[in-house]
């Protein structure tokens, strides 16, 4: 099982979650939307940048649901969608999330975001806040379209042409399974390098740094963090372990390179499947890096020493 999410939601780390979700939602990559709104708010501390990332990514996951839920409860508020100013948008999908979606009792988040709260000026008052949270319901019980693959879409949080194109190449069931994984929250993995130490000597030496870890279900060498706290102390700079997610470790597995054995990436890129290529031939084996743009290997010399 993960570690638990370490979190500090502050009125600075709210601002910065607004900030994100209203670029994302505008179009820019939501990757960009973080970077601008960490820029701007450059004084968070770990736990509150993790809560400002982890809720703006949130929004943007659940955000056809989230949508629907407002104009649900919008409707049985009396209260018309054209009339929301579109600055108070992130601010209501950002209270819908912690209602509709996450479960919470609606008195917390409408604590944190009464005025003066973490955006100002704002069109919508604290009372109208607490007329929508009152009507929200969960995600889970929205009204299903009858087409499947309406359903699928909304279910899933997708438009509808993606998840038509994923029934399409899979089918309805493995589709959704699709669309149900990829919907799974971002995660901070990182692989023991096995030439030095075992996971469970890297998840002993992360601990007493202060890291929260957990192993991870299917990468044999995988551990998941809580967050960066205590990461990149004396096990980082001991080279005890790479950051890379379990995906990737998994591909490196499924190719079954043994001590001794030479390998070819020709697709290396940073290099992060090279190295746990690397680490299962060993110091007798050779792994070959190969990339199409040489500057994406440019940091491997740096990170294979």
């Amino acid at each position: 099982m993960p570690p638990p999410i370490r979190e500090k939601r502050s009125r600075k780390a709210l601002r910065a979650t607004l900030a994100a979700v209203d670029e994302a939602t505008c179009g820019r990559p939501l990757a960009l939307a973080l970077a601008n709104a960490m820029r701007a708010e450059s004084d968070l501390g770990p736990q509150e940048r993790r809560a400002a990332v982890h809720a703006a990514r949130s929004v943007l996951r659940e955000l056809r649901r989230i949508d629907l839920a407002l104009r649900i409860a919008g409707e049985a508020a009396g209260i018309k969608q054209k009339s929301i100013a579109a600055h108070d948008r992130s601010l209501l999908r950002y209270l819908a999330l912690r209602v509709a979606v996450e479960g919470e009792d609606a008195k917390r988040p409408l604590t944190e975001l009464a005025l003066p709260g973490p955006r100002r000026p704002r069109a919508v008052d604290d009372a109208t806040l607490a007329r929508i949270a009152a009507q929200l319901p969960a995600v889970d019980t929205l009204p299903s379209p009858p087409e499947p693959i309406a359903a699928l879409a909304l279910r899933r949080s997708v438009p509808d042409f993606l998840a038509r194109l994923f029934v399409e190449d899979l089918g309805l069931e493995r589709a959704d399974s699709l669309l149900a994984a990829l919907n799974q929250p971002h995660r901070l993995d990182l692989r023991a390098n096995r030439l030095l130490a075992t996971r469970e000597e890297v998840a002993a030496a992360l601990a007493a740094g202060g890291a929260s870890v957990a192993p991870c279900a299917l990468a044999r060498e995988g551990l998941t963090a809580a967050d960066r706290t205590g990461l990149f102390g004396r096990a980082h700079a001991r080279g005890l372990f790479e950051m890379q997610d379990e995906g990737s470790q998994l591909i490196a597995e499924l190719c079954g390179a043994r001590p001794g054995e030479t390998v070819v990436d020709l697709c290396a890129g940073s290099g992060g499947k090279a190295l746990a290529l690397a680490a299962a031939v060993g110091t007798s084996g050779h792994v070959f890096a190969c990339d199409a743009d040489p500057r994406r290997l440019s940091e491997l010399p740096a990170r294979a020493r």
